[in-house]
């Protein structure tokens, strides 16, 4: 739908569209005449959430926008949950009950009236201390638990003051942009009541939120001790581990122990290969040194055979002197004894030299000296040798006592790294608990939640919305039309439409009339149904055209609807009267007669009601019965029945030029259309085309144009 028919589909129905909206407003304002005025109380909470608190006791605190809005969500949640608003209207009631006549600043007279009306009097002189709220709401809390008070569980429960569910539907928290302060607003329809369920809400919150964090940090200090204690004991069990196999293995330090072990090792590998090198040089200088003793051995024989060889000597020298002392010496024997002489003193030149050779060595040392030397190298050797067996002794103990050392090691590791991480988590324990006290006394010291600006006492209620109320209520209802008139044209199912007409029969148009029942005074009629008339002529004319080429004869034209009431008559007058402006002669046949219409041109012929349609072959029987000529006429129009009433002559609409089929457009098209459509297929006959009938000026709109009216008297002047 267009804007130009929405607004006139509205113009139709401006007295529905005026009407209602005023009938709703006019209820309003009557069921709201006794309006009971409400005051408002507001108060502004510094939260303190920003501020770094835990930054004293060295904890790292990122707050951030998330953060933030969690906590105070926390915070809202907590002031809105339903112990802290029963808690809050208990001590609100038990405020009015300490009071002996009401008081306008605390509460009026009618709610102090009813709240008297809804407990027993003798329940209320039991509980009530007058002047003390609160004795009187300990009072009230202790009969509540030992005596199942029904009445304070319905008041809180329906009450309009001390209902839980109502307090909670007029109560506001929220967060005042994005800074720490959270304003809380209440109102009620008593100034004392709103000031004072404002005020026990804060202060049931505040001591409410002050018992979580220390509840928080309470459960955590024991955590922490419960943990610490625990720490404790492992890290004793461990230590005592640790001393018990120090003390049994005898390590001081195992480090130093193992590493003075390898160096001792590696030290005595090095004395003992000293040792036995030394052990072989000693023993070798022995060896040397009793090869000498073997010669020694020789001595004594030389030194005999010297002694032997000196005595001869000297007595072939004694010899020699004697006979030279001669007086006639015998030279021969002389030359005799000088060659023995020389020959001895070679010989004992010889011996005395292996003397020297056995006495000394060759490089000279005397035999003594070899002796001495001898002796000490045996003893040294002997020294060797022990030391020898006594290091290969101290190396296999060495060895020893290191193989049972080194396992030592992995198991000394294992105790001291339990040790090591069982004192980690008692230091890392003691640190949380040393970290929750730190909290605790911050929390003790400080004050989180501040009442920045107190609850207030209403003066004034607050501006009525009676006005609104109205307004709201006229432009609902004034929506409300609107939508059900638009609605309702929307889900209309009726053909209405052109558009619609073609979607739905699936046939081309030649045109469309409107419902002149329905034509307001100032259309021009006339001029409108003109221009319809001349479109369908106009279409007729092309149809005729493309299927019929023959123009000497008269065209045929059938006129058919599928129902009663589709306005077929109507539709001829109107194509006739168009016709007979053109100068066409027109002969109309149909089963009723001319009603009221007279032209020169044009002529009506009824069909007998004894005549049998079905039987004729073509429309020249139904002119020849009756004494007319088809040749006297440019256009044939027949008028049939109602199809739905009636059957179809084949053999007519088969001869006919152009099949006109006028459709009612406030029906719906239904399954006998489409029936009926569906036999022109059968048949082979050519789809008609059709006439929209009995249209809303709005509908028309869109496939017309603007509708024309009549000059207004502005405009004739």
């Amino acid at each position: 739908m267009s804007i130009n028919q929405v607004i006139n589909l509205l113009l139709r129905n401006w007295l529905i569209l005026i009407l209602f909206p005023l009938m709703l407003a006019g209820a309003v304002f009557y069921f709201s005449q006794n309006e009971v005025r409400e005051y408002e109380s507001g108060a502004l909470l510094y939260t303190s959430l920003g501020g770094s608190r835990t930054g004293s006791v060295g904890e790292s605190v990122r707050m951030d926008y998330y953060t933030s809005n969690n906590m105070f969500d926390n915070m809202v949640i907590l002031i809105r949950s339903r112990e802290t608003i029963e808690k809050a209207s208990l001590k609100l009631m038990a405020l009015h009950m300490s009071l002996d006549q009401p008081d306008s600043t605390v509460i009026s007279k009618g709610n102090y009236q009813y709240l008297r009306s809804q407990i027993p009097e003798g329940i209320w002189q039991q509980i009530a201390v007058p002047g003390d709220p609160e004795k009187t709401y300990d009072n009230l809390v202790e009969e509540r638990k030992e005596n199942d008070l029904l009445f304070v569980d319905q008041m809180l429960r329906d009450s309009e003051n001390y209902g839980i569910f109502n307090i909670l539907n007029r109560l506001r928290a929220n967060r005042r942009a994005s800074s720490d302060m959270m304003e809380l607003v209440y109102r009620a329809n008593d100034p004392g009541i709103c000031q004072y369920t404002l005020i026990y809400i804060i202060e049931v919150f505040m001591d409410k939120y002050a018992l979580l964090k220390e509840e928080e940090n309470i459960n955590a200090i024991k955590y922490f001790e419960n943990q610490l204690e625990i720490a404790k004991g492992k890290l004793d069990d461990a230590e005592a581990r640790l001393k018990g196999f120090i003390s049994q293995n005898n390590i001081l330090n195992f480090y130093e122990q193992g590493k003075y072990l390898d160096i001792a090792l590696l030290e005595q590998e090095r004395d003992e290969e000293l040792a036995s090198r030394l052990k072989a040089g000693t023993e070798s200088n022995l060896e040397q040194i009793e090869e000498l003793f073997d010669m020694f051995n020789t001595r004594s024989q030389v030194l005999d055979e010297l002694i032997g060889l000196q005595r001869l000597l000297i007595s072939k020298s004694n010899e020699l002197e004697s006979l030279r002392l001669q007086p006639s010496p015998n030279a021969e024997r002389i030359r005799y004894l000088r060659n023995d002489i020389a020959e001895v003193q070679s010989e004992i030149d010889t011996r005395s030299n292996q003397v020297f050779e056995v006495t000394n060595t060759k490089e000279g040392v005397s035999r003594e000296t070899i002796l001495d030397e001898w002796l000490k190298l045996k003893v040294e050797y002997e020294n060797q040798v022990q030391s020898l067996e006594v290091m290969k002794e101290r190396r296999q103990s060495l060895s020893r006592r290191i193989s049972a050392f080194a396992p030592l090691g992995a198991e000394l590791n294992k105790l001291e790294r339990e040790v090591t991480v069982n004192e980690g988590q008692y230091l890392s324990i003691l640190h949380g608990l040393n970290m929750a006290y730190l909290k605790k006394y911050d929390l003790e010291m400080s004050t989180n939640q501040q009442v920045i600006d107190e609850p207030f006492y209403p003066l004034a209620p607050l501006t009525s919305k009676r006005k609104l109320l109205v307004i709201g209520a006229f432009m609902a209802g004034f929506l409300l039309i609107v939508s059900i008139i638009i609605g309702t044209r929307l889900l209309d199912p009726k053909i209405r439409t052109l558009e619609r007409a073609l979607e739905t029969t699936g046939l081309n148009a030649a045109g469309t009339f409107p419902d002149t029942k329905k034509l307001k005074s100032n259309v021009d009629a006339e001029l409108l149904m003109d221009g319809l008339t001349g479109q369908i002529i106009g279409q007729l004319k092309y149809k005729l055209t493309v299927a019929y080429t023959d123009m000497e004869r008269a065209t045929y034209i059938t006129l058919f609807s599928h129902h009663q009431g589709e306005g077929k008559n109507f539709v001829v007058k109107q194509l006739v009267k168009k016709l007979d402006e053109l100068s066409y002669r027109n002969l109309v046949i149909s089963y009723k007669d001319n009603d009221k219409y007279e032209s020169e041109k044009t002529d009506w012929l009824k069909i007998s009601d004894n005549f049998n349609i079905l039987k004729a072959r073509n429309i020249s029987e139904l002119i020849n019965n009756n004494d007319k000529s088809p040749e006297n006429y440019d256009n044939i129009i027949l008028v049939l029945d109602s199809f739905n009433r009636s059957s179809v002559p084949t053999h007519i609409i088969k001869k006919s030029d152009v099949s006109l089929l006028v459709i009612n457009a406030n029906r719906k098209w239904n399954g006998l259309d489409k029936r009926l459509l569906s036999n022109y297929d059968n048949i082979e006959i050519p789809a008609p085309i059709f006439v929209l009938n009995k249209m809303s000026l709005i509908d028309m709109e869109q496939g017309y144009g603007s509708i024309p009216k009549k000059k207004g008297w502005f405009k004739k002047s």
